[in-house]
Parts: C-alpha cells; structure tokens; sequence
C-alpha cells in the first residue's frame, strides 16, 4: 500500500501539481511590463553588465533627435550664405550705376540753353570703368564649383550679373561716343563757381 501511494502522489507531481516557486527569482513573466500611458507603448526594463536599469522607451526617444551636422557641411553652408550675399551686394551696386546712366542719358537727351552740363562725360567714364571693375575683379572672382547647397542658384544668378555688367559697360561707352559727337554742335555748359569759402574770424 504505501508503495503503491508513493507511485500515485509521484504522477500527481509530474501532471497536475505546480512547482514551488518560493525563493526562486521572478521573471519578466511574473512583472509584466506597464503600460507607459503615453501611447509610446510599455516600458521594458534593460540591464546592463553592471546591473543598472535603464528604460527602452527613453533610449528611443533619445535616438530619434535629429543627428548633428558634420563640419564640413556646416562650413559649406555658410559658404554658400556668404556667397549670395555678396552677389546681392553686386546686384545693388549694378542697379545703381543703371539709375546714373539713365540719368546721364536723359542729360544727352535734353541738354540745357547752354549745352550739356559739365562734368557729363566724366560721369560716363567713371561708371564705365565702376562695372569694368566690379564685371572683373569682383564677378569673376566668385566661384560657385565649390559650392553644395544653393550652387545652382548662385551660378544662375553670377551669370545675369555678368550679362548685365557687360550690357552696361557698352552702353557706358555708346554714350561717351554719343558725347563725344555731340559736344560742338550742342556746345558744354559752363561749370558752376564753387561757393565762396566763409571768411574766417581774426
């Protein structure tokens, strides 16, 4: 009989009955992990070799900012920044020395009772050699192979300038001949007297 039991209450051991659990060291089955309630899902505990904790969910935030621009690429940027800049800077040089030549054409156009006014054809030569040199030394100095972000525009951009610098140039030197031709039949003002310095006190 008690051989008999003790081969029964061994089968109820292996099908039926639970192994004691007591002491022994829970599992991620025991702890399920909680709800973060934020809707970025549970949080699941990591440890690590020296049996800290850290949180998944926080690591993954932190991985998803934006990664950091390397060097080169900043530097390139500025680069090209700087370089429309100074394009736009000759763009409202050019667009001045056009508001003058319009000027010194309306003066050629419509000379006074006593010709054209004096210093006209000085005007003319002064703007003529401002756009040779802002066409040569400034224009063609800008290099836009360099360039990554923006390198399309600059160049269409420096290629207009150019065409423009060029155009005002021959039109600075259609004028001067125009002048220049012009001068004996139409006849040159005379040149306004400087103001009279004031006296100074003894």
């Amino acid at each position: 009989m008690g051989f008999l039991g003790g081969i029964n209450n061994l089968g109820k051991s292996r099908s039926g009955a639970s192994p004691k659990t007591a002491g022994l060291p829970k599992t991620d089955r025991d702890n399920p992990p909680k709800d973060r309630g934020d809707g970025l899902g549970p949080l699941v505990r990591h440890r690590d070799v020296l049996g800290a904790t850290r949180l998944a969910g926080d690591t993954a935030i932190a991985g998803a900012s934006r990664p950091s621009v390397p060097p080169l690429t900043r530097k390139l940027s500025v680069i090209s920044q700087k370089t429309v800049e100074t394009l736009e800077g000759l763009e409202e040089e050019l667009g001045s020395m056009k508001v003058h030549c319009d000027e010194a054409e309306h003066d050629l156009d419509h000379p006074g009772e006593d010709g054209f006014r004096a210093g006209l054809r000085g005007d003319l030569a002064t703007m003529h050699g401002s756009a040779n040199r802002l066409l040569a030394t400034r224009l063609d100095a800008i290099l836009t192979s360099e360039l990554t972000s923006g390198r399309d525009a600059a160049r269409a951009k420096r290629k207009v300038l150019i065409g423009q610098s060029e155009a005002l140039i021959d039109r600075c030197e259609l004028l001067v001949k125009r002048y220049d031709v012009e001068k004996d039949a139409t006849g040159i003002a005379a040149a306004r007297p400087e103001p009279d310095a004031a006296p100074s006190e003894q």
